[in-house]
């Protein structure tokens, strides 16, 4: 379909200063291109996100069945960032990259939700593992991004509670590391296509 005459436009009003168009002309214009028996509209919708991330890291070597994660200045602990899982939050992607990764080495980081302020009792929602497959055999400054095809729905809690991250496993020399993970929520939709044939 062609676009809308601009003289049309300009018709609205003299200094042409407005874009103004009654709902008659616009009517009128778009009855003129309709195909002979009428014409089908199709629109297309797509999910609005918004999106948090949240970081860590541990400028040691780290070890299995650790809460060893800071969130600033060194402090280290389980304790992440609070949310409200009613707000319908979802982890889409992880990440997980080490300075010092020795050949033949491998970590495995789970992000958690610590309600009862407990590592043992912590719900794991999702993991990801940084080794030689993922990391296709590099030696230090290792890097592995993963995200979701299936993304996963932050748990209810009775109250608010935090997130946070949990060094799983560890072999080999794995140190100077920082873990993340991507979250996101629906907010609405919006239009990304319309077609009229």
């Amino acid at each position: 379909m062609p676009l809308l005459d601009t003289e049309l436009l300009k018709s609205q009003k003299p200094d042409g200063s407005k874009a103004n168009i009654s709902l008659a002309a616009l009517r009128a214009w778009i009855e003129g291109w309709l195909p002979s028996g009428g014409g089908t509209l199709t629109v297309t919708k797509e999910d609005l996100f918004e999106y948090r991330e949240i970081w860590a890291e541990e400028n040691g070597t780290i070890s299995s069945n650790q809460a060893e994660w800071s969130y600033g200045n060194g402090a280290v602990g389980w304790i992440g960032i609070p949310h409200d899982a009613k707000d319908n939050w979802e982890v889409f992607a992880m990440y997980l990259n080490a300075d010092t990764f020795a050949a033949g080495s491998s970590a495995r980081v789970s992000v958690r939700q610590f309600e009862t302020g407990s590592n043992t009792t912590a719900h794991k929602i999702a993991d990801i593992t940084l080794d030689d497959t993922t990391n296709d055999g590099v030696v230090n400054h290792a890097f592995f991004y993963e995200e979701f095809s299936t993304p996963i729905p932050l748990p209810y809690p009775t109250t608010s509670a935090p997130i946070g991250f949990y060094t799983e496993t560890v072999t080999g020399s794995v140190s100077d590391v920082r873990v993340g993970v991507r979250l996101r929520r629906k907010i609405g939709e919006y239009v990304s296509d319309v077609t009229l044939a």
